[in-house]
């Protein structure tokens, strides 16, 4: 019941996620927001907003705007959540592709999600380069990673 009396409060006043979260940063700065169990990484709330706005001035310098949509598509670690809060908060939406689809099947997710981008694990980069051919032509694609072959984030 206090969730969802949360929610409804945070409607009203029209509360985005990332006004959220700058005022959970505000509250908490140094309690750790992201608990990584496979590397024992720890960020903090300060540490994931620098992160996040890292990526909200990449997201512009890219010349993404409200509304634009960015697929993601890698397996899970802490870079996944600063990437869709610092794209938030430039109001382009992410779509979370799953990590586990290939070739048609990923294929037609990105292409529904009408993303202009995908930015992609470094452990995905041969299914990327599975379909690449058969993207879009606009489809630009950044590697975060070890890849080599894309631009790194």
């Amino acid at each position: 019941a206090r969730v969802r009396l949360s929610m409804h409060r945070n409607q009203r006043k029209n509360s985005t996620i990332p006004h959220l979260f700058a005022q959970t940063v505000t509250q908490h700065p140094n309690k750790p927001a992201l608990i990584y169990e496979a590397t024992g990484e720890i960020w903090s709330f300060k540490q994931l907003q620098e992160r996040c706005h890292t990526v909200a001035h990449w997201g512009l310098e890219q010349g993404w705007v409200e509304g634009d949509v960015v697929a993601l598509y890698m397996e899970s670690r802490p870079v996944v959540v600063a990437l869709w809060l610092g794209l938030a908060m430039i109001g382009v939406e992410a779509a979370f592709i799953n990590c586990s689809l290939q070739q048609h099947s990923l294929l037609h997710c990105v292409g529904v999600s009408g993303a202009r981008a995908m930015v992609f694990g470094a452990e995905k980069a041969e299914a990327v380069s599975e379909v690449i051919g058969s993207l879009q032509p606009n489809m630009v694609l950044f590697c975060s990673g070890e890849d080599e072959n894309e631009e790194k984030l």
